[in-house]
């Protein structure tokens, strides 16, 4: 049987509990049923597949939910010049809770009044959102290099939510990029990102 994830991250299955990756399974002569192992790193609800020439496919819905908390990154990204403003893709290298680098693209387009607007999210190791189970707020420190203001210099996660309010960044009057870093005590220890717009 061939083995397959309707998910869109890192998965895989395997014939035993953290065992190498499989493909497919054997049932073997004599035998009705296989035992395999699914493993993923993205939190939802993927759908996983055996197929075989011949017979029916059989499917299972899985629940896939985020490890605990790790890090910090950011969301709901936008950037714009005082004209107007549209969403951002942001990419994100390194290792989360640790030094967690990420770019905002497309960079804010020129203009007198470049901004970046954004909040900040709490994550677990794989970028999954996490809900912050605390039982109190997060308390977030931003700073800025680049930009020629921020509009707070703080932000909070709540308790039961996974991102902060938003802020923004001006960027030097459509002068060069800004990087936006953050600061708290989440996960394991102190958790910082940045975000370079």
């Amino acid at each position: 049987f061939q083995l397959s994830s309707s998910s869109t991250g890192a998965s895989e299955f395997s014939a035993t509990p953290g065992g190498s990756p499989v493909t497919s399974i054997v049932i073997p002569p004599g035998d009705s049923a296989a035992t395999f192992y699914y493993g993923d790193e993205l939190a939802g609800q993927p759908v996983i597949t055996a197929a075989a020439a011949g017979v029916s496919s059989g499917t299972q819905t899985e629940t896939v939910t985020a490890a605990p908390a790790a890090g910090l990154s950011f969301t709901d990204v936008s950037v714009g010049n005082g004209q107007g403003s549209a969403p951002a893709e942001v990419t994100c290298t390194g290792t989360a809770g640790d030094a967690f680098s990420c770019t905002a693209s497309p960079a804010p387009p020129r203009g007198k009044a470049r901004f970046v607007t954004a909040r900040v999210v709490l994550i677990d190791q794989f970028q999954n959102p996490v809900t912050n189970a605390a039982g109190s707020d997060i308390d977030i420190t931003l700073s800025q290099t680049g930009g020629s203001s921020l509009s707070t210099g703080s932000v909070s996660i709540p308790a039961g939510a996974s991102s902060s309010d938003p802020f923004t960044e001006n960027l030097n009057a459509g002068q060069g990029r800004g990087t936006v870093s953050a600061s708290a005590a989440a996960g394991p220890g102190q958790a910082r990102a940045s975000l370079t717009s």
